[in-house]
């Protein structure tokens, strides 16, 4: 028979960890969009010298009957050059953007998964300790009970288990009451 498994066994401890955790996940993200906003932003005022500088351009070729018709579409293409290039990047400071949200989300997502998992293998050892130290309290046979492979305080189990085993040796096999 299969055990259904909870990955949420000790809901106070496990998710003030899992707050720790997106708390930390929060200061390191907004850190880093602080940064990329800064020099998204930089990016935007050079932007915007050069979409200044071409319609400046424009401008005043338009404005010079005196200059050639070769030297008027040269300085017509570059300003339109520059016009493609400034709007290259804008388009790429938008994907930019979206990309790192998309990753912050996805990044956190896996964190979150990890610590959860990560939790289970601490949360469910003191949950299985705590049953057995609750079964020696109440003088009840206490099964011995082993770790599971990726679990945390395998140390602590041999403890307990060796308590039970002394426990075990020391209790008379017969625990009837009112003999």
């Amino acid at each position: 028979m299969g055990h259904r498994r909870r990955f949420l066994i000790d809901y106070r401890f496990q998710l003030r960890y899992l707050a720790y955790i997106l708390g930390m996940v929060c200061i390191v993200a907004t850190t880093f969009l602080l940064v990329l906003s800064g020099l998204l932003d930089e990016v935007k005022e050079v932007n915007a010298a050069l979409q200044h500088h071409s319609h400046e351009t424009r401008t005043l070729v338009q404005s010079s009957p005196s200059l050639s018709i070769e030297l008027r579409e040269e300085a017509l293409a570059n300003a339109l050059s520059i016009q493609t290039f400034v709007q290259s990047n804008q388009d790429t400071l938008i994907e930019l953007e979206l990309l790192s949200w998309t990753f912050i989300v996805l990044f956190s997502i896996v964190v979150l998964v990890f610590a959860v998992i990560h939790t289970h293998r601490i949360a469910g050892p003191i949950h299985v300790l705590r049953d057995m130290l609750q079964h020696l309290c109440d003088n009840r046979p206490l099964p011995q009970r082993l770790p599971r492979e990726n679990d945390e305080f395998k140390e602590l189990f041999d403890l307990v288990n060796t308590l039970a085993e002394e426990y075990r040796s020391n209790t008379p096999p017969s625990h009837e009451k009112g003999a």
